[in-house]
């Protein structure tokens, strides 16, 4: 395998020279904004505990006073309490109005009301006709008829009834009024409130009146949140939804409120929303404990990742699966998780370095325009020593082209384009790397050629976490595209280099298909593996566990177990002969896309993923001279001319 190398018999030419500049220079000059960001992460030492205020009504529906929830939470560190709006079924729930059919009506009415049996509605009837959220029940479905139609009253000596004229079922997720007398419940408990709002009513007067009572709370609305997969506002419809979103948006201002961003959760206008408000959203993972789980140490764990890998700022805990239909039976099954929940929470807190209290939004960052020109020099000056290797002729027109094209792609604010020539220097930074390697002759030349590649693929790392530079890549707005493509395409690329097509017209041998078979598999089982999920191996998942407790930050098994060991031991093959070592390759490949990978993930702490690559790096150098000294004691018992023999 020939090697492409920076450095020539006589001498560096004069072009690479002054390409390794151009990157050299950018990078130095690129320090102060990558820690500009480390010091942002850096300052991120508080975490925020949310929990619903439907788990704390399900303990109370078991006889569990409220206050005493309350008290107890906020003394093991709740910070803050969610609150929706409330809807008929929680009005039923309450035993404020019931459905009844439509024999029940005309047996209450004594048939004096025929004519509505005939019509398509909902018949209620009023078991709490003093109840204050009756008439906001009424005036609700009336702004969403809109004038054709209204709710009519009906009453008897003995009953009251609602009927709703022309819905179904779906009324009964309407939302009617916020619950404000367990929210000041909640405020006098010293919690500040998360208001979640869902995007299913019509228009914007209709927000006017449901958030017309939340007004005189302002100032313990810290934060927003929205429910489901759309933001308060949105419609297919730009214009129709515009005046709800530019509501929404006053609402804000007018409150002091933050956005709240679930990981992992996009929300149709959301970045619209954002850009109206000019505000950095907070970041808000949520996570079920389920009833008897509570103190499960996997959670704690889970968000302990979440806080320290992922930028998270609030951790909001659903105590109860409502998805499942889970709820209290009994007492001392609430009990159980309101100490489980507070031990959750103790245990949580004693094994991060950082402190509950309330969150703010990150402070705004981005790159001056000029920044961001020289960095697309400095990757096309990239590109740039590749190109050297294949035509010194053209190198210099096309950097020059390259930098001109993508600095118009830059100052057009085509972002897509941006993104896709970024995911190209990922790819092609892992197969540079790998063919930088060459055929050492020492023990040293091995080192040198590893750390060759290792600097070339941390280069391409560089050009990701400084192109794609900002405070909407952090917090999960923005983010890399093209991650399979960035762990499968450099392998292919190598293995086509290093066995290459001839292979191909060989006679098929019974070996052959056997090889293919377990090549194939474990190529399938790699890439489903890069992204966010994947297949474990057995017990891979307490090794991990091990791995994260004893370092700090897990480092990725792929790079130190199979990719850098591996290839380290290809490097060693090839220095000692053996022809078949270039295969070997094809693991510089993986682990080269791997740590270029760990830089992808922009929402976590620029620290983290430096941590993480170093400890991988270590533990795979490391088994990977213990495979060279395995190697060196097993090919004393097999003759050496045997090594030289072996093909595909």
């Amino acid at each position: 395998m020939e090697s492409i190398s920076v450095m020539e018999d006589e001498g560096v030419p004069m072009m690479t020279r002054v390409l390794w500049s151009i990157i050299v220079i950018v990078m130095i000059l690129s320090i102060p904004f990558l820690w500009e960001r480390v010091s942002i992460e850096s300052n991120h030492t508080t975490y925020e505990v949310s929990i619903p205020y439907d788990d704390i009504r399900a303990m109370e529906a078991v006889g569990i006073p409220a206050d005493d929830v309350l008290s107890q939470f906020r003394s093991g560190g709740v910070e803050s309490i969610s609150f929706q709006p409330l809807t008929m079924d929680d009005l039923i729930e309450r035993s404020i109005i019931e459905v009844v059919s439509r024999s029940y009506f005309h047996q209450a009415t004594e048939g004096s009301s025929e004519e509505l049996l005939e019509e398509h509605g909902i018949l209620l009837e009023v078991l709490d006709k003093h109840h204050p959220y009756m008439e906001l029940l009424s005036s609700s479905i009336n702004r969403l008829y809109d004038g054709f139609a209204k709710v009519e009253s009906i009453s008897t000596e003995n009953n009251e009834f609602l009927f709703l004229p022309y819905v179904n079922d779906e009324i009964m997720d309407l939302p009617i009024t916020f619950d404000i007398e367990n929210m000041e419940r909640a405020i006098n408990n010293d919690f500040s409130i998360i208001l979640r709002l869902e995007n299913n009513l019509a228009s914007e007067e209709q927000y006017q009146a449901l958030l017309q009572d939340v007004d005189r709370l302002k100032d313990y609305i810290n934060h927003l949140l929205f429910i489901g997969g759309e933001v308060v506002g949105y419609s297919p419809n730009q214009e129709s939804g515009e005046p709800t979103l530019h509501f929404i948006k006053e609402k804000m201002d007018y409150w002091d409120t933050n956005l709240i961003f679930i990981e992992n959760t996009p929300q149709k206008g959301f970045s619209q929303l954002v850009q109206s408000t000019g505000q950095v959203p907070v970041r808000l993972h949520s996570l079920t404990l389920e009833k008897g789980n509570e103190r499960d140490l996997s959670q704690v764990y889970r968000s302990l990742r979440a806080m320290k890998e992922r930028n998270i700022q609030i951790l909001y805990i659903n105590l109860l699966n409502k998805y499942s239909g889970e709820r209290y039976e009994l007492p001392n099954e609430a009990l159980h998780a309101l100490d489980g929940t507070v031990e959750f929470l103790q245990t949580l807190d004693s094994k991060t370095m950082m402190s509950k209290g309330s969150v703010v939004p990150y402070p705004k960052f981005q790159l001056p325009v000029w920044m961001e020109v020289l960095l697309l020099l400095a990757a096309s000056s990239f590109i740039g020593l590749i190109i050297q290797e294949v035509s010194k002729r053209y190198t210099l027109p096309i950097v020059i082209a390259l930098w001109g094209v993508s600095t118009v792609f830059l100052l057009m604010e085509l972002d897509f384009l941006m993104k896709l020539f970024v995911l190209g220097l990922a790819i092609i930074a892992p197969v540079y790397a790998v063919f930088t390697v060459g055929k050492p002759s020492t023990n040293t030349g091995v080192i040198i050629s590893f750390v060759k590649g290792l600097g070339i693929a941390l280069i391409g790392a560089w050009f990701v976490v400084s192109l794609l530079y900002g405070w909407e890549y952090m917090v999960g707005l923005e983010g890399f595209r093209g991650v399979k493509l960035l762990a499968v395409t450099p392998l292919f690329i190598i293995g086509v280099y290093t066995i290459g097509l001839a292979v191909l017209k060989k006679q098929v041998m019974v070996w052959h298909l056997i090889v293919l078979f377990f090549v194939t598999a474990i190529i399938g089982f790699y890439i489903t593996r890069t992204g966010n999920s994947g297949m474990s191996l057995p017990f891979e998942l307490e090794t991990r566990q091990w791995l994260e407790n004893f370092f700090g930050v897990r480092p990725r098994t792929t790079e130190f177990f199979i990719g850098t060991p591996l290839f380290l031991l290809g490097i060693y093959f090839v220095k000692e002969g053996y022809e078949w070592g270039k295969y070997f390759f094809l693991f510089g490949a993986i682990t080269f896309s791997s740590i270029i990978g760990t830089f992808t993930h922009l929402h976590t702490p620029l620290l983290v993923s430096i941590q993480r690559t170093v400890i991988g790096l270590g533990l795979g150098v490391v088994i990977g001279v213990i495979l060279i000294v395995s190697w060196l004691i097993i090919s004393k018992t097999i003759p050496r001319e045997r090594f030289y023999e072996w093909k595909l």
